[in-house]
Order: C-alpha cells, then sequence, then structure tokens
C-alpha cells in the first residue's frame, strides 16, 4: 500500500515538473483536432445528404444506388463532396502523424 502511495506521488510530482509543450506541438494538436472535426462533419455532412451515394449519371438524368432520381444540382453536390472527403480524412491523419513525432521529438528532448 505505501509502495503504490509512493508511486503515485511520484507521478504527481513528474507531471507538475514537466514543462508545457512547445508552440509547434499545441499548433499541431489544434490543427489535428481541426482536421478531425472537419472530417467528422463531412463525414456525417454525406450520409445525412447522400444516403443512397453514390449519384450516378443515367440515361434519365441522375440517379442514387437505389434508383431515385437526383437533380443535377445535387449530383454537382456530391461530387464536391467526395471531393472534400478526399482532402479531410488524409488531412487528419497528416496531421495527427505530424503531431506524434512533435510530441516524441519534444519528450525526448526534455529527457535529455
Amino acid at each position: 500500500m505505501a509502495d503504490q502511495t509512493s508511486a503515485e506521488a511520484q507521478r504527481k510530482i513528474d507531471y507538475e515538473e514537466r514543462e508545457p509543450r512547445s508552440p509547434l506541438v499545441r499548433i499541431m494538436l489544434l490543427l489535428t483536432i481541426a482536421a478531425c472535426l472537419a472530417a467528422a462533419a463531412t463525414g456525417f455532412y454525406g450520409v445525412y445528404n447522400f444516403p443512397d451515394a453514390p449519384i450516378r449519371q443515367s440515361e434519365n438524368g441522375y440517379a442514387g444506388k437505389t434508383g431515385s432520381p437526383r437533380t443535377q444540382k445535387e449530383f454537382e453536390g456530391f461530387i464536391a463532396w467526395e471531393k472534400a472527403m478526399f482532402i479531410a480524412f488524409p488531412a487528419a491523419f497528416v496531421f495527427g502523424f505530424a503531431y506524434a513525432i512533435a510530441a516524441a521529438l519534444q519528450r525526448r528532448k526534455q529527457r535529455a
């Protein structure tokens, strides 16, 4: 019991003595959070507005996967949403990896 209490006390001391995050790491964390929120919002937008995706051009105009008719404006919106998906999700991964690398480099620098 005493060992557990002293280990918890040591962790608290280590946490309080730790240097704050560098400005680069803070910026990378904020960019990661923003990119993840943007990716989630983009995904939810598409699920809500295009439940029968993909929308394709057919001989009678435009139609969703279920065969329901769609307008050209909806088709153009779907194409724009697809492009946004191919930007938002990779950006979230890139910023997440960049944050992880920057945070690891900072921790390594603090230990040295």
